[in-house]
C-alpha cells in the first residue's frame, strides 16, 4: 500500500521512510507553510494539551486530524518519527511544514523542558502576526474596490461609448480636439487589440517575475528597491522593524542564543537585502563588538531604534529591550496605516473621478466645440 507524503513522496512506500535519513525530508519535499493563522491555533491547542498531561505524538495524532489532506499526511509523518525514538524538533523538521523559526522555538523549548511555555509564547506570536497580515489585507479592501469599478467603467465606457461617439464625430466630420484625439484613439486601440495586448502584459509580467526569482542577485536587487523606495520606504522598514523585534524578543526570551536569534530574524524578514546587511552585524558581533553598534552599522533599522537597543544594552536587559522597541513600532505602524489609509481613500476616488471625468471631457469636447461654431 502506497502513501501519500507530499508532492514528492506519492511513489514512495511507507516501509521505505524507515531508511531514509531526516536530512533528505527538506529536499524530497515542497509542500506549501502552514499560515499564521492555523499555527496560532495549533500552538495553542499543543500547549493546552502538553499541560493535560497528553504525549506530544498523541496531540499531533489529533491535530492532524482537524488539518487538510496535503498538511495531515505531513503531521503523520512527524508522529512517527517521534515514535522512533527522534527528537520533536528533528520530527517536525521532516513533515517541512513549518519555518526555520519554528523548528529552533521547538527545540529550545524541548532542551529546555519548557516546550509547553514556549508554545504559549508562538501562540501569541502568530495570533500578532495573523492580526497584523488581517489588517493589511482589510485595509487594501476599499481602494480594490475602486479599482475594479473603475477598470469596469472604463472597459463600459471603451466598448459601449466610444465606439458610437468615434462614429458620429466620423459620419458628421468632426475635427476633434488634440486632447479628445488622443483619448479616442487610444481607447478604440486598447478595444482593438485587447486580446492581443492582455496575453503579451501577462507574459511579460511572468516573464519578468521569472528573471527576478530566478537569481538571487535580481531578487537582491528588488527587495532593495522595496527597502530604499522613498514613498515606501518609511512604512516598509518601519513593519520590518517592529517584526524584527518581536522575533528577537520572543527568540531571546526561550533561549535561542544572540547571534543565531539575529540570522533567523533576517531570515524571516523574506528580503534578501536586509539579511545580507545583517551579516554585517553578525560579524562585528562575533569580533565582540557590541550589540547595538554592529546593529546599527547594517543600516537599516531607524536611530531610535538603535537608541532604545543600546540603553537596553547598558542596563544588561537586552531581551526586554527588545520588547519595548516591538511595542513601540508596533503602535507606530499601527499610527501610520490608519493613515494611509485616511490618504489611499480619498486619492483612489480622485483618480478615478479624473479618468472618468477626462473620457467625458473628451467626448464632449468635439460636441461643443460644433455647438459653438454653429
Amino acid at each position: 500500500m502506497k502513501e501519500k507524503y507530499g508532492t514528492w513522496f506519492k511513489r514512495i512506500k511507507f516501509k521505505e521512510i524507515d531508511n531514509l535519513d531526516l536530512s533528505t525530508f527538506s529536499k524530497l519535499k515542497k509542500e506549501k507553510k502552514i499560515k499564521s493563522k492555523d499555527l496560532r491555533v495549533m500552538c495553542s491547542q499543543m500547549s493546552i494539551l502538553l499541560d493535560s498531561g497528553a504525549g506530544i505524538d498523541k496531540i499531533l495524532e489529533v491535530i492532524s486530524e482537524q488539518q487538510k489532506k496535503k498538511f495531515r499526511d505531513n503531521l503523520l509523518l512527524t508522529v512517527r518519527n517521534i515514535k522512533k525514538g527522534y527528537s520533536i524538533e528533528n520530527s517536525f523538521r521532516s513533515s517541512d511544514l513549518f519555518s526555520e523559526f519554528f523548528y529552533n522555538m521547538i527545540k529550545c523549548g524541548e532542551n529546555s523542558g519548557r516546550l509547553s511555555n514556549v508554545l504559549k509564547d508562538m501562540s501569541n506570536y502568530y495570533e500578532r502576526d495573523y492580526r497584523v497580515k488581517s489588517k493589511l489585507k482589510s485595509i487594501m479592501i476599499y481602494p480594490a474596490i475602486l479599482l475594479i469599478m473603475m477598470i469596469v467603467a472604463l472597459i463600459f465606457i471603451m466598448y459601449a461609448v466610444i465606439p458610437n461617439f468615434a462614429l458620429v464625430f466620423e459620419n458628421n466630420n468632426i475635427k476633434l480636439p488634440l486632447f479628445s484625439y488622443l483619448v479616442i484613439t487610444t481607447m478604440m486601440f486598447f478595444k482593438e487589440y485587447i486580446n492581443i495586448l492582455i496575453p503579451i502584459i501577462i507574459i511579460i509580467i511572468s516573464l519578468l517575475y521569472i528573471a527576478i526569482k530566478s537569481n538571487e542577485n535580481n531578487i537582491e536587487k528588488f527587495d532593495r528597491i522595496k527597502s530604499t523606495f522613498p514613498i515606501l520606504k518609511n512604512y516598509y522598514l518601519m513593519s520590518v522593524t517592529a517584526a524584527f523585534s518581536r522575533n528577537m524578543y520572543l527568540m531571546l526570551k526561550s533561549g535561542i542564543p544572540l547571534v543565531e536569534a539575529i540570522k533567523i530574524s533576517s531570515d524571516i524578514t523574506g528580503n534578501v537585502y536586509i539579511q545580507k546587511k545583517l551579516e554585517i552585524s553578525i560579524r562585528y558581533i562575533n569580533k565582540g563588538n557590541s550589540i547595538s553598534k554592529s546593529i546599527d552599522l547594517s543600516g537599516i533599522f531607524p536611530e531610535i531604534f538603535i537608541s532604545m537597543l543600546k540603553n537596553g544594552e547598558e542596563s544588561g536587559n537586552i531581551e526586554k529591550s527588545f520588547q519595548y522597541i516591538n511595542n513601540f513600532f508596533e503602535n507606530e505602524l499601527d499610527i501610520m496605516t490608519d493613515r494611509i489609509v485616511r490618504l489611499i481613500e480619498p486619492a483612489m476616488t480622485i483618480i478615478m473621478g479624473l479618468v472618468i471625468g477626462a473620457l467625458i471631457i473628451a467626448i464632449v469636447m468635439p460636441m461643443f466645440d460644433t455647438i459653438t461654431a454653429i
